[in-house]
């Protein structure tokens, strides 16, 4: 069914005559766009050709720019719904203050995928790779899905180079050659570190990216450092019973040494997630934890028991439309956590958690760059707990929160000094960068929040804010981040009025 017959096109020329003479030809034009009509379309709704066409509609300006584009649009459209001899033609009358635009498309033949090839295979089964297409045969062809399955290769790290050739038959099928070139399937990876928090670290990795190859994700991996030691291993399956679902399979064991605590803990946990679209990922997973505490301060032994056994279920969404993993220019990232401990699910402890994390990456002028970040976080205690246990409470400050305190040293102290956290967070951060040559770049920040066990405790009024400047490097594994912080409103009392951090990554 078309979006508008040739009737409706001579009338609207003929008002656009009526209403001046032609404007001259050329790129640019104060004229605005009056008319914007599609002939000979049969397949396609009208408004999802005016969502191909995007900003180009009615009230737009004109400018030849723009109508190029809306036709290299329309084609793609129609590609990308089987139409591979479509056939797009534009004409346009442009006066002093108006503008008309009309296509004329000719659809053609559909055509649908038909067999694929896959070429270059060692130990990588075939059925790996076709399980990553994100096209069925007989499906309408679309060159997008095939874009869309080399980039799901990639993101498999299987293979070192993926390539897509297609060919068209006299049935109307496109056949898909893809031919690929392996990656190195075991690798053992190790690195040293220093971090404000932790301090020195090292850590060692066995991974496995083709277990009994299936393209099955098998990991061991140590990491040491000043206040802790984890060994932890991880199984990942990409396509969980042939769909698009994850599978992920984590055991851990892990000492942590902190202020008015220690702790060691066992943990196993089973996960699945799925893509949703629009960047949008969803998770379940179950954790079952057994956490022994030693060390404990007094008043902190009251309200967590030196052993507890828990079983956990929850629910994450994120979503992530930044540029760049590591050195974000635009976009936003957002998380939100729900999960519910104990109860129906087993264990001493019982409580729910909800957590939310969102950035902003904004480019203000040429290459200065705008980041800020908001997080919030509560904890309510159900059944017979009465109050969270200190290691399963929220913290605040340090290099990755509120720059110029000590890690977790933002909210209630015991009479020893050390940091109780709090069962409610609020925070907020705000960052200038700025590159400056080679792999160097600037940043100037703000952060503040507070963690308390009441919400007023953690009203803006309350809350502790920081301020300084900073230094990263790039590096393959993200930015190298020396941060000096400055405490604009310390305690009474506090001499310790700036500090220096020092980490691997962003800090939002």
């Amino acid at each position: 069914m078309g979006m508008s017959r040739s009737g409706f096109l001579a009338c609207a020329f003929l008002a656009l005559a009526a209403s001046g003479a032609p404007a001259s030809e050329g790129g640019a034009s104060s004229a605005t766009l009056v008319s914007v009509a599609i002939e000979g379309s049969e397949s396609a709704d009208l408004d999802d050709l005016r969502e191909a066409l995007g900003p180009w509609k009615e009230d737009a300006p004109w400018s030849e720019e723009g109508s190029e584009r809306a036709h290299a649009a329309l084609r793609t459209f129609y590609r990308n719904r089987g139409f591979l001899e479509v056939a797009v033609s534009t004409r346009a009358e442009v006066f002093a203050s108006s503008s008309s635009w009309a296509a004329a498309v000719t659809e053609g033949p559909r055509f649908r995928f038909g067999v694929t090839r896959v070429s270059g295979l060692d130990r990588v089964r075939e059925r790996v790779v076709r399980l990553e297409r994100a096209y069925g045969e007989g499906e309408f062809f679309s060159p997008q899905k095939l874009f869309d399955t080399q980039r799901r290769l990639y993101d498999s790290r299987l293979f070192e180079d993926v390539s897509i050739r297609t060919s068209t038959t006299a049935a109307r099928t496109v056949e898909v050659a893809i031919e690929v070139r392996e990656r190195r399937a075991k690798w053992i990876k190790t690195g040293v570190g220093y971090g404000s928090d932790e301090r020195q670290r090292a850590n060692l990795t066995l991974t496995h990216r083709n277990l009994l190859g299936r393209g099955y994700l098998a990991e061991t991996a140590a990491d040491l450092s000043a206040i802790w030691l984890e060994f932890r291993g991880e199984f990942v399956n990409r396509r969980l019973f042939a769909t698009e679902t994850e599978a992920r399979l984590r055991g851990s064991w892990r000492r942590e040494d902190r202020a008015g605590y220690d702790i060691e803990q066992s943990q196993g946990r089973v996960s699945l997630s799925r893509d949703l679209g629009f960047d949008l990922q969803a998770a379940a997973h179950y954790r079952v934890s057994r956490t022994v505490a030693f060390h404990v301060d007094p008043d902190i032994l009251e309200t967590t028991p030196d052993e507890t056994v828990s079983g956990t279920v929850g629910l994450g969404l994120e979503r992530d439309t930044a540029d760049d993993i590591f050195f974000p220019s635009r976009g936003t990232r957002s998380a939100l956590l729900l999960e519910r401990t104990g109860g129906f699910f087993g264990g001493n402890v019982h409580f729910l958690r909800a957590a939310l994390d969102g950035s902003l990456y904004h480019r203000l002028w040429r290459s200065l760059l705008a980041a800020g970040r908001v997080r919030a976080g509560a904890l309510k205690p159900t059944g017979r707990t009465v109050e969270i246990p200190v290691y399963e409470r929220f913290f605040t400050g340090g290099a990755s929160s509120v720059r110029g305190y000590r890690e977790r040293h933002i909210g209630p102290f015991n009479a020893l000094g050390s940091p109780l956290g709090g069962d409610i967070q609020l925070g907020a951060s705000a960052e200038l960068r700025l590159p400056l040559f080679w792999r160097f770049t600037a940043a100037a920040f703000v952060d503040g929040g507070q963690v308390g066990q009441r919400l007023n405790f953690v009203e803006p009024s309350r809350w502790k804010w920081g301020s300084g400047l900073g230094l990263r490097v790039r590096t393959p594994v993200g930015p190298f981040r020396a941060d000096f912080g400055y405490k604009l409103n310390p305690d009474p009392g506090d001499a310790d009025l700036w500090r220096l951090h020092l980490s691997l990554g962003e800090a939002f």
